[in-house]
């Protein structure tokens, strides 16, 4: 190779040299451009993570405060739960013991409706009795026929019927007396006795209580009984009839002692007894 080849080899090769050269300024140009570049970057980057990461801590605290008001909360919820179930307790506790108060309440209301009940039966007893007190003496419609029956078959007997004047019901039922035993038949004759005085030889009928008919006891001559007066059958009769009828006293009346076959009866209409 000639002077003028290597003289162009070497220019060539300079070339290139001042070219790879230029290469490798470059190149490290570039790499320090894109190092400060990078380096930037990276600032940044890190830059964004920080604050990514405080963006991420404050919502972790965030949620943790939020999750502490939250457990707050159910805490809350679960005292309140507690507190209401306590309550229903209580109300359950206060139902059943207004529940046994009503029972009770009702049990005690029951007892008074009874007593009152009671009560009221003996009042409407009480008023019943004292209605059969202040009610007069009356003979039914029935009574009086049953009288009429049984008095017919002894016609013609003599009665007188005494009563206390002043008594206005002794004397209303005697005269009823009166017409019922005419009905019969019977001769009647009403003797009215003045307060405190006798009728005839009856007992006084101001002080007697109930209808009395005089009976007559037994009269014997030289020991042997001598034949009651003809009217004491009718008088057992009579006496009889009033004593199932219930007018009847329950003391006994006078017993006539007599030798007259035609002796009169007597019959006392005295004051209303209370029972």
């Amino acid at each position: 190779m000639d002077k003028d080849s290597l003289e162009g080899l070497i220019s060539l090769l300079d070339n290139w040299a001042v070219f790879f050269t230029l290469l490798v300024v470059i190149g490290v140009g570039g790499e320090l451009v894109i190092h400060i570049m990078s380096s930037r970057a990276n600032k940044k980057l890190i830059t964004l993570q920080k604050s990514e990461s405080l963006a991420q801590e404050a919502e972790i605290a965030r949620m943790k405060k939020d999750s502490a008001s939250f457990e707050l909360d159910i805490a809350k919820a679960n005292k309140g739960a507690a507190e209401a179930l306590e309550r229903a307790a209580k109300a359950e506790e206060n139902l059943a013991s207004a529940k046994k108060s009503a029972a009770e309440a009702n049990e005690k209301a029951g007892a008074f409706q009874l007593q009152i009940a009671q009560a009221n039966e003996r009042t409407a007893k009480a008023e019943l009795e004292l209605a059969k007190i202040k009610a007069p003496r009356v003979l039914t419609e029935a009574q009086q026929r049953e009288l009429v029956d049984v008095l017919k078959p002894f016609p013609n007997t003599v009665i007188s019927i005494e009563f206390a004047y002043a008594d206005g019901e002794a004397k209303a039922f005697a005269m009823q007396l009166f017409g019922v035993l005419r009905k019969a038949g019977w001769k009647a004759d009403p003797k009215p006795s003045l307060p405190g005085g006798l009728a005839g030889d009856s007992m006084d009928a101001a002080n007697t209580l109930g209808v009395v008919v005089s009976t007559f006891g037994q009269l014997t001559r030289g020991g042997v009984p001598i034949a009651l007066p003809r009217f004491a059958e009718a008088g057992t009769v009579l006496s009889k009839t009033l004593d199932k009828m219930g007018f009847l006293s329950k003391y006994p009346g006078i017993k006539k002692v007599s030798d007259n076959p035609d002796e009169a009866l007597i019959m006392v209409v005295g004051r209303k007894p209370l029972e």
